[in-house]
C-alpha cells in the first residue's frame, strides 16, 4: 500500500482496482464542493484561508472574511499560473 502510487493500474488485482472505483464514484457523488462567502475554494485555498485567519488572530486583529477569501483568490490564480507555466 505505501508504493500504491508507483504501481502502474494495469498490474493492479482487477477486484482490487473495481473496487477503488467503486469506492472514488460513492465518495464522489455525496461529496459537495466548499464554499467560503458562496464562492467555490480549493483544499489549497481553503489551507491558505485558514493560515490567514490563525495569523491574524495570534495578532490580535478579528478576521476579516471577505478580504481574506480576495487574497486566497489570488494566491490560487498565482499557483495555478505557475502551474500552467511549469507545464
Amino acid at each position: 500500500m505505501q508504493n500504491l502510487n508507483n504501481i502502474p493500474q494495469n498490474e493492479l488485482r482487477k477486484e482490487f482496482s473495481d473496487q477503488v472505483l467503486a469506492f472514488r464514484r460513492q465518495l464522489f457523488s455525496k461529496l459537495k464542493i466548499k464554499t467560503v462567502c458562496g464562492k467555490p475554494i480549493s483544499g489549497f485555498g481553503l489551507g491558505q484561508l485558514l493560515s490567514s485567519w490563525v495569523e491574524s488572530i495570534n495578532s490580535g486583529v478579528v478576521p476579516n472574511l471577505e478580504n481574506s477569501f480576495d487574497q486566497v483568490a489570488m494566491y490560487e490564480n498565482e499557483r495555478l499560473v505557475k502551474r500552467s507555466v511549469d507545464h
